[in-house]
Parts: C-alpha cells; structure tokens; sequence
C-alpha cells in the first residue's frame, strides 16, 4: 500500500512555476506601463515646447511693453527680439543651436549668441513687429508651430 504522506516533486514545483508566471506577468506589465508613460511624456514636452516658448515671450513683451521699447532686430546674424530696459541695458530674445535664448546685456557690449541663457528647445523663431504689433511664430524640434499676436502700448 502506498503511503499518503509522501510528496511528489511535482507538488512543489506546482506552486514555484506559478509563481515564476506571475512575477513574469507583473514585471512585463510593469515594463509595458512604464515605456508607455515615457512615450506620452516626450509627446507632450515636444508638444509643449513651442506653446510654452511663446507664452514666455508673451510675458516678457507685456512685462517691458513701453512705447519705443520693443523692437525685432539682428543679433549676432539671428533674428531677434530686442527690449530696451531700463537705462543702459538691453534684453535680446533669439533662437541659436536648436534653443531659445535670453540675454541680457548692456547697450553696445560685444557679446556673442552663445553668451545668453538657454530657455527651452525650440527649433526657430519667427518675428514681426509693425504698428505696434507683435506676430511671434515658434517651431518646436517635433514641427509643432505656435503663432501668437501681441497687442503693444505703441499701437495703441
């Protein structure tokens, strides 16, 4: 007669494969989720980029907007936005090596387009200044396009 008590290994192995298979499922799952949250992520800051780069321009125009101020010029061979500040300083808006640039410098100083401050990527940066009138067209790395029209002080 064959004695109740004795185990096969099949009966421990049982319990260790399903666990194996579980843990698989968890961390494939895990994986999924993850590379999922990645790819949604880089589409919304490449989405983002060019909205939010002329949001900043937006605020800056409107925290300097005095009549005789603002103005689109040539910076270093790029096409910027130029701000007379306050007395003898000047604040440029330009796009260099793939990024939008800020600099702010004192009127004639010799200073090149590396020397601003980085503020977002964006791909390139498109401006119109007449009658008081602002056009700002950014393009972000992805092509997303974001044209904004700011109303200034001296069209006014």
């Amino acid at each position: 007669m064959r004695n109740v008590n004795e185990k096969h290994s099949v009966d421990m192995l049982f319990p260790v494969v399903i666990f194996l298979i579980f843990t698989f499922c968890a961390i494939s799952s895990l994986m999924l989720g993850v590379n999922f949250y990645k790819n949604i992520l880089k589409n919304t800051e490449a989405t983002n980029n060019a909205r939010a780069a002329s949001a900043y321009i937006r605020e800056v125009v409107h925290q300097h907007d005095t009549a005789g101020k603002i103005s689109v010029s040539k910076f270093d061979g790029h096409e910027a936005l130029k701000i007379n500040d306050e007395g003898e300083f000047v604040i440029y808006l330009y796009v260099y090596d793939g990024k939008l640039y800020e600099l702010y410098t004192k009127k004639n100083a010799k200073v090149s387009s590396g020397s601003g401050t980085p503020i977002m990527d964006i791909t390139s940066l498109e401006l119109d200044y007449e009658y008081g009138v602002l056009t700002v067209v950014c393009v972000d790395g992805s092509g997303n396009t974001e044209e904004i029209i700011i109303g200034t002080s001296e069209g006014m």
